[in-house]
């Protein structure tokens, strides 16, 4: 598929949006993968073109994390993300494309009530209420297909199973997020770029645009409200949202 100069700009401008918020109060996938859709791509080459710019911020913020995170605690956490995420691209190419959109709308709505909803933990630490080994197993497993799969709101489903099954506080939590979705990241980037396609130019583009937001995003974390990024997120993704059911069931 080829986009014209103004759907190309449309996208980076909408992946540096997405990234510009992800840095300040998480969610960015939310606006991604709908940005891809709504440039009129197939639902399994969208979800796959997500992957090559989500690996691009997710690498970036890996790199800046590296010396933060204790890599032999993870390796566990990191093989079964490695595994299920694979199975998760699998399964996603699995589906009829006819079949996909629906299932793709139902999740991008429950992760958007989520991200809406979701409680404010993680200022201490609390209690652990299971070891963490298996909570690196348990969570692999499950987010890690989910990533594979579809993708959007995985950073913030690794940082509550942290905060509230590990109990670590978000900060620490937030960092070892980074290192387990860089994993399911590049392992159904290389499954996709292995057996099925991905349209380069357009997600290097919107990789580019998520990284430089996520990097304005970090720099004035501190210096403005929060709240007002909140609703205009809110607003953005709820848009979206509207727009892709308008367009794929009207």
């Amino acid at each position: 598929m080829e986009f014209s100069i103004y759907e190309y700009i449309f996208a980076f401008l909408g992946a540096f949006i997405g990234g510009f918020i992800d840095a300040i109060i998480g969610g960015g996938g939310l606006i991604s993968l709908p940005i891809i859709l709504g440039l009129g791509v197939p639902p399994q080459l969208a979800i796959a073109t997500n992957k090559l710019q989500g690996t691009m911020g997710a690498l970036s913020a890996l790199f800046s994390l590296r010396k933060q995170i204790n890599f032999k605690e993870m390796y566990i956490g990191v093989i079964f993300t490695a595994i299920f995420s694979i199975l998760g691209a699998f399964a996603i190419l699995k589906i009829p494309n006819d079949n996909i959109m629906p299932i793709i709308l139902a999740i991008l709505i429950l992760v958007f009530i989520y991200t809406i909803f979701k409680p404010n933990l993680g200022s201490v630490n609390q209690v652990a209420r299971m070891s963490k080994v298996s909570f690196l197993i348990l969570f692999g497993t499950i987010i890690g297909f989910y990533d594979g799969f579809i993708g959007p709101g995985t950073g913030s489903f690794w940082i509550l199973g942290f905060i509230m099954l590990l109990g670590i506080n978000i900060k620490q939590a937030s960092v070892n997020t980074k290192l387990l979705n860089t994993t399911s990241n590049i392992c159904s980037l290389i499954f996709f770029i292995s057996f099925y396609e991905i349209l380069f130019k357009l997600g290097i583009i919107m990789g580019i645009g998520g990284i430089l937001g996520a990097f304005f995003g970090a720099k004035v974390l501190l210096k403005i409200n929060t709240a007002l990024i909140r609703k205009a997120f809110i607003i953005i993704v709820f848009a979206t949202i509207c727009k892709l059911i308008y367009t794929n069931f009207f």
